[in-house]
């Protein structure tokens, strides 16, 4: 059985949770209420931490690009080069943790940015252009990548558990 699904009481019968199927295309049931949306959210450049911060702050968290309930997705970080982290939000709660490294032998779980976010009184337009605002622009893009390893980042430090047997 795949990770990503759930197998019920009843045998063959399996769910995806509804961020991963709406990252595949196979979420099609609509939400009840009429002022609940979802939204897709995809970019291949790397976020620059601080403004990711920024963002979250101020329309994530208080709701300024309507009120983002819940978030999940795979994310990359300019500072943390080579890695996906999977994104995962709800209410008050946001986690943006290491989840794979690339590996030559293997095609990258995730280039840039596939988020999905589910709220009341979205606006995908302004949520949008607020995370387009916290990738890498271009000058920052076509810079060298060792530049990007000296962004200010306010994350906390990734410890793999590896790291911590070491």
């Amino acid at each position: 059985m795949a990770t990503d699904q759930i197998e019920l009481r009843h045998p063959g019968l399996r769910i995806r949770p509804g961020w991963i199927a709406h990252l595949n295309g196979q979420h099609t049931t609509p939400h009840r209420n009429p002022r609940v949306a979802s939204m897709r959210y995809t970019n291949p450049r790397p976020f620059h931490p601080l403004r990711l911060q920024r963002v979250l702050d101020e329309y994530i968290e208080p709701g300024t690009g309507g009120s983002v309930i819940r978030s999940c997705g795979f994310c990359r970080l300019a500072t943390r080069q080579g890695v996906t982290a999977q994104w995962s939000h709800a209410g008050g709660a946001m986690v943006i943790e290491p989840l794979a490294r690339d590996d030559a032998a293997q095609e990258p779980l995730s280039f840039g940015q596939d988020i999905i976010l589910t709220g009341v009184d979205l606006q995908p337009t302004r949520l949008t252009q607020a995370l387009d605002d916290a990738t890498l622009n271009d000058r920052e893009l076509l810079s060298a990548p060792e530049t990007w390893n000296v962004m200010p980042d306010p994350f906390p430090v990734w410890v793999t558990a590896d790291e911590r047997y070491d």
